[in-house]
């Protein structure tokens, strides 16, 4: 039976990480399918999925608790998540049931609604918003059914979600219209996803501010390391898509900013120099235990084997 339920816990954290593909997609190898198992078991297994991805997701509001684990992830940049490391992500989540999962920015990619300049074949991709919006709601209702019980909390950036808010400026119609913002456009309140405009303060005290952030040095924890000195206290950020953990002591305290990492892909879908390349971006997430006014955390790096596949370690346990 655990082997039954990890099967389909596996196929269905792949099943919404691919926008609930069916069956011509999947002859037609528009997806792949998971490693190990066979066309037919996958093929099988869709209408209990595509059952599932239609009914309501129920969820219970956590209580809140002196003692606490938190997840924080940043930009998935959806619909140009990395389809395998969001399987392999939420998968985690469905075991591991942290407390609160923190969406730190840059989650969509909102590429319909910004004047980044793409490669040629995102032109024809997304005729609407509404239809790249659809990502984002196959990945929400999977993260939710992956933690019916926890808290999440979706916190706004400028860089990108922040898109919605400068298009709906350009006309008084739509600026006076609640549902061109990040909060409604997304539906939060539809999955019990919390919405924070721009901080999450989740000790209460300042303590430790997670942020997507809006500095982006060159080097891996020269973000970090300024954002701790222009905030003065700990922060998690987001926004830079590299990893790093830096300290750094003064007369008052102790301080620790992080770099979360990513989860989106590693070559960039937008025209950089004329070329589309592989970056110097790291993905991974954070874990954060919290007890009282107290916490620690830890930098998880997400790892690739010789077949480019990705995997983790928490603690002695790795997820592949």
């Amino acid at each position: 039976m655990d082997r039954l339920n990890k099967l389909v816990q596996g196929l269905t954290s792949w099943y919404y990480a691919n926008n609930c593909p069916n069956r011509q997609k999947i002859r037609d190898k528009k997806v792949t399918i998971p490693d190990g198992l066979e066309q037919s078991l996958v093929e099988a297994f869709l209408p209990l999925l595509n059952k599932n991805s239609k009914e309501k997701v129920n969820y219970k509001k956590g209580k809140e608790k002196d003692e606490r684990t938190l997840v924080v992830a940043s930009d998935f940049h959806i619909p140009f998540v990395d389809k395998e490391v969001l399987a392999l992500f939420t998968s985690f989540l469905y075991e591991f049931k942290p407390d609160e999962l923190i969406l730190n920015g840059n989650i969509n990619d909102c590429t319909s609604f910004s004047t980044h300049p793409k490669i040629r074949e995102l032109g024809n991709a997304f005729t609407t918003g509404k239809e790249e919006r659809e990502y984002w709601f196959s990945v929400a209702k999977c993260l939710r059914q992956a933690l019916p019980e926890s808290k999440i909390v979706y916190v706004g950036s400028q860089c990108h979600e922040g898109w919605i808010d400068k298009w709906a400026s350009l006309s008084p119609i739509l600026l006076a219209d609640e549902n061109y913002t990040i909060k409604n456009w997304f539906k939060l309140d539809d999955f019990g996803i919390e919405f924070v405009p721009e901080t999450y303060d989740p000790i209460g005290n300042k303590e430790l501010i997670i942020t997507h952030g809006t500095i982006a040095r060159g080097k891996s924890g020269g973000s970090a390391m300024a954002e701790v000195e222009y905030s003065g206290t700990s922060i998690i950020q987001g926004h830079t898509h590299k990893l790093s953990q830096v300290y750094k002591t003064n007369e008052i305290g102790e301080y620790v900013g992080i770099e979360c990492g990513c989860l989106c892909e590693r070559k960039p879908w937008y025209v950089l120099k004329g070329k589309r390349r592989m970056m110097d971006w790291q993905q991974g997430f954070v874990i954060v235990n919290i007890k009282g006014n107290s916490f620690s955390t830890q930098l998880v790096p997400i790892i690739r084997d010789s077949k480019d596949k990705p995997y983790f370690w928490i603690g002695k346990k790795q997820y592949k």
